[in-house]
């Protein structure tokens, strides 16, 4: 008996995902931006992975111009661009975070692709 074929994984230029998105637009629909402290591109608070809006702590920073972000405590994964930020939420390797956040927000995968979704 013969063995199916292997579904070919969707190609993702990660690089072309990270560039559709904002890293406002992915800590707002996360529920943290409201939480960010501070006025322009540079913004501190809790950090999405283990703090709490209560907590006062500001152990997480983001740059909202360069779209990165860092969480100081010693132990946080949390460092990086959207896509980083994503997978660490959602504990997710980097090519199932990117599809999943192209998927959310529905995005496309890479610059050849019509649309994840078909509908725009």
């Amino acid at each position: 008996m013969a063995t199916p074929a292997a579904t070919p994984r969707p190609q993702v230029d990660f690089a072309f995902v990270r560039q559709q998105i904002t890293m406002e637009q992915v800590l707002r629909r996360l529920g943290f931006f409201e939480g960010l402290r501070g006025r322009g591109q540079q913004r501190r608070g809790p950090c999405p992975k283990h703090g709490q809006a209560s907590d006062g702590k500001g152990a997480f920073s983001v740059h909202l111009g360069k779209n990165v972000c860092q969480c100081f405590q010693a132990d946080c994964p949390i460092q990086g661009n959207v896509l980083d930020l994503w997978a660490a939420l959602h504990q997710l390797p980097h090519y199932e975070a990117a599809l999943h956040l192209a998927e959310t927000f529905h995005l496309k995968r890479n610059r050849e692709e019509e649309h994840v979704d078909g509908t725009r």
